[in-house]
């Protein structure tokens, strides 16, 4: 029994690779990890690895790139800030954080960034991209194994970091910049998303020209154990850590990163440990310490970081 389990929990780590050839997280290594772990986590996997494709894919006819863009597995949602027009030369991708509700994510709301591009609307063209499971209002639900409310609780982070979920985010920012051929391609994340930020531009180095991420788990999952602690003990986690994908990111992507010290759901100092191994790579990357805590809205001078960031856009 104990067999059949490893076998189905594997299922998800061996899809994981299609977009990435330079994959050491194994199946061997999540096999380990999880066989090490509680029945809990043993289930959740079970009950993920368990659903057939056919349950989950299927084909989007509502492709326009304004409201959807589709990828072999269906849709993923969009949502524009301003008005978009193919001429302008550069665009901007919002990743949300993880959302547990079970109604449309008010993005605008959370993630207010209309002040931001104001002065820059004329050459940017800005969408929300809704991750993995996530929905926005009048929006077909991202396609993805599970939904944004079942991916809330303990342990359910084993789907959303994994590379099988963001490798669907990854193909829909590529699909997306195939269509619009910006000069320069800037992907922004928060928290969660900001996780999907940083491990596709490891996965798929040279997609994004700007990364930016707030709020970031750096360094949760393999291989950072001595990072992850629980009850003061090092805890391993059956998902590949965004900083293991450092050593692939393009030299000529340019890392901004914004963590509070007060961010009491990701702690600083696993950002700070992040820019630190980025720079040791030889990566452009600058850390920008806020005022505030986790949430976006508190993250204080983000606006002024922002607009300095893209008035530099041609």
């Amino acid at each position: 029994m104990r067999k059949i389990l490893l076998i189905l929990i594997t299922g998800l780590f061996i899809s994981a690779n299609a977009y990435s050839d330079h994959n050491n997280f194994t199946e061997e290594i999540a096999n380990k990890i999880v066989a090490n772990s509680d029945n809990t986590l043993k289930k959740r996997w079970k009950k993920v690895a368990a659903i057939k494709d056919s349950d989950w894919m299927y084909e989007c006819d509502k492709e326009d790139f304004i409201k959807h863009v589709a990828i072999k597995e269906g849709c993923v949602g969009l949502l524009a800030l301003n008005k978009i027009d193919k001429s302008k030369k550069n665009l901007i991708i919002f990743l949300e954080g993880d959302y547990r509700g079970k109604k449309p994510n008010d993005v605008k709301k959370h993630y207010p960034m209309k002040k931001a591009i104001k002065e820059q609307d004329g050459k940017i063209n800005f969408f929300y991209m809704a991750r993995t499971g996530h929905k926005y209002s009048s929006r077909t639900r991202s396609t993805g194994k599970r939904t944004n409310s079942q991916m809330s609780g303990d342990w359910n982070a084993i789907y959303k970091k994994s590379w099988e979920a963001r490798r669907l985010t990854g193909a829909a920012i590529k699909k997306l910049k195939e269509h619009y051929q910006p000069d320069k391609l800037i992907v922004m994340g928060h928290s969660g998303g900001a996780g999907d930020t940083l491990m596709i531009a490891g996965k798929m180095p040279g997609l994004i020209d700007i990364a930016i991420a707030s709020g970031c788990d750096c360094l949760s999952g393999w291989p950072n154990a001595e990072w992850n602690l629980w009850n003061g003990k090092p805890e391993e986690q059956p998902w590949e850590s965004v900083s293991n994908q450092i050593e692939h990111i393009d030299p000529k992507t340019k890392i901004i990163l914004l963590h509070s010290k007060n961010d009491e759901w990701c702690p600083f100092k696993n950002t700070e440990e992040y820019a630190r191994r980025a720079k040791e790579q030889g990566l452009d990357v600058t850390l920008h310490i806020q005022k505030g805590k986790h949430d976006f809205k508190s993250l204080s001078g983000r606006n002024e970081i922002f607009k300095e960031i893209f008035s530099s856009l041609q």
